[in-house]
Formats: C-alpha cells, sequence, structure tokens
C-alpha cells in the first residue's frame, strides 16, 4: 500500500543521513554547529547528538514491529550507531514479544550492536551487564505473573501460560543470540571481546547467568586459548 512504501522509503532516506553523519551522531555534539563533523570523534557522548539517537531508538523499536520485513530490517540495522547501554536492555526484552517478526528483528539488531558498534569491548561489556540483570528489570511491570489490573483476572489460563513461559527462560534467548554472533563473528571482534567475557565473569563467578553464558561460548572461546588462559 501507500503507507508502507511511504514508511519504507521514509526509513531508507534516514538510515543514509544517519550513516552520513554517525560520526557526528556519536560524538554527541549533533547540534553544535561550531564544530565540524569531521573533527568530531567516535565515541558514546551524552551530549545532544547522543539524545537525538535515543529519540530516533525510540521510534524504530516500535518499527520492529512493522510487518514489512525491509522495515524491520533497516531499523535493526541503525541500532548499531547508538549507545549499547540504551539500546541492548531495550532489545533484549523484545527478544520476548510474541510477534515472530519482533523477535527475529530484535535478534538481528542485537547481532547487528555487537558486530558493528564503534566500541567492541564497550558493547560486549553492556551485553554482559544486561544478562545478569533480573527479569524485573528487562519486563517491568508487564511481568506475566503480575495482575496490573482486574480484566486480567480469570484471564484465558492458556495466554497466560504461554507467556509466562516466554519470560520465565530468562536470560536464555539473550544468550543465544550472543552465542549465534560469536559463530559468525569476524576474529579480530571476537578476539576483543574475549578478555572482557573472562574478565567479566571471573569478576562474578557465581552468577548463574554468566556461567550459562560462557558455557554456551565455550567452544568459540577454546579457539583462543592465548587470550582466556593469559
Amino acid at each position: 500500500s501507500e503507507g508502507k512504501e511511504r514508511r519504507s522509503n521514509g526509513l531508507a532516506v534516514l538510515a543514509e543521513i544517519v550513516r552520513l553523519n554517525v560520526k557526528l551522531l556519536q560524538s554527541g555534539d549533533a547540534c553544535d554547529s561550531s564544530q565540524p563533523a569531521a573533527s568530531s570523534a567516535v565515541g558514546f557522548g551524552g551530549g545532544e547528538g547522543q539524545a537525538l539517537l535515543r529519540r530516533l531508538c525510540g521510534v524504530l523499536l516500535q518499527r520492529l514491529g512493522d510487518e514489512q520485513l525491509s522495515i524491520r530490517c533497516n531499523a535493526s540495522s541503525l541500532f548499531a550507531i547508538a549507545d549499547p547501554s540504551f539500546v541492548v536492555p531495550k532489545l533484549a526484552g523484545k527478544l520476548y514479544s510474541p510477534n515472530d517478526g519482533v523477535r527475529s528483528a530484535a535478534q538481528t539488531a542485537l547481532i547487528a550492536v555487537l558486530s558493528e558498534s564503534p566500541d567492541a569491548m564497550a558493547a560486549v561489556g553492556v551485553v554482559m551487564d544486561t544478562v545478569r540483570l533480573p527479569e524485573s528489570s528487562i519486563f517491568g511491570a508487564e511481568h506475566p505473573h503480575r495482575i496490573n489490573h482486574p480484566g486480567q483476572i480469570g484471564q484465558d489460563a492458556s495466554a497466560a501460560a504461554a507467556a509466562a513461559a516466554r519470560q520465565t527462560d530468562w536470560p536464555a534467548r539473550m544468550v543465544k543470540v550472543v552465542a549465534k554472533w560469536a559463530e559468525g563473528a569476524h576474529r579480530g571482534r571476537w578476539r576483543l571481546a574475549v578478555p572482557v567475557l573472562v574478565d567479566r565473569t571471573l569478576a562474578a563467578p557465581q552468577d548463574t547467568s554468566l556461567i550459562q553464558l560462557l558455557s554456551a561460548l565455550s567452544q568459540m572461546l577454546a579457539r583462543e586459548p592465548d587470550l582466556t588462559l593469559s
């Protein structure tokens, strides 16, 4: 339809604008005309550039549920340039959406963050921190065992059970996404990630979520014994 085509074209234009101004946006100086774009350092500053990126990501999160596959994929790829600490927890929650398209797009977006974020080590660190978060931090007031309004009393038991199953296996789906990324990660990128994975786990050796993550990555970690044993 015309509406779908308009959204798709609009997102394509937006993606190109972001691509051309990525360094300026990441530097936090997007609205500071006194500094040329060429001099902006890649990073995750807390200025107006990152504020703009956060607003953009809020819109893109809504587009993850768009029925048109190209719009979902384009939206997913744009998350890679944003601050991982902002987008990763939100994308992690989307892995448990009842919508197949949203779950698929969230997985694509998380892999894009791990593969393309300007700071690979920061991205991996944020993912590990997210894996350790309790369910309440990921799903908030929408936890399946919580009654949020009277209309939920007597709700279809099968629907409630399905919702509970989606959320109570946290962080299993997030772990699977990280493992999928690791299987195909560029070696240089992976070698930057390994020390972060090992150091964070050694710092919290009793954390079952981190143990679960490293167990899923064990075969990939075995490929870099010089990094894991150093």
